[in-house]
């Protein structure tokens, strides 16, 4: 399961990082955004139901990865066959809805304004305002 946010208009700004010398600095602050929103949200469990006798594994909080490359930030989850029923929007069970699972896109749609703000604020910072 893998899920991405990209900029539109990314090759005049990559141009642009180019032409200050920083041309790595987008991907460091999709990088950090991404880590951010991986141990904040994406590794974040609902409480265990009432009653429970399952002990989890928590092979789910640790499969979470995220990458950063070409003005594209990549959040997926890997080798943990049963993510899809557990956070994916269109396959999530029942169970899992009912029992306070968010899900991957809904992270995503849920932080979308605040990682838009931390790219500008970042990305004006490093052009110096403009």
């Amino acid at each position: 399961m893998s899920f991405s946010i990209s900029i539109d208009g990314i090759d005049e700004l990559v141009s642009r990082l180019d032409a200050a010398g920083k041309s790595d600095f987008l991907d460091d602050s999709l990088g950090s955004i991404g880590a951010e929103l991986v141990t904040s949200k994406f590794q974040k469990y609902p409480p265990v139901p009432a009653g429970s006798r399952y002990a989890r594994t928590n092979k789910l909080r640790g499969s979470w990865m995220h990458k950063a490359s070409g003005g594209t930030l990549t959040i997926s989850s890997g080798g943990v066959p049963y993510n899809r029923y557990v956070m994916d929007e269109d396959m999530q069970t029942h169970f899992h809805a009912e029992h306070g699972w968010n899900t991957a896109q809904g992270i995503l749609l849920a932080n979308i304004d605040r990682v838009k703000k931390i790219i500008i604020k970042d990305l004006q910072k490093i052009l110096g305002g403009s």
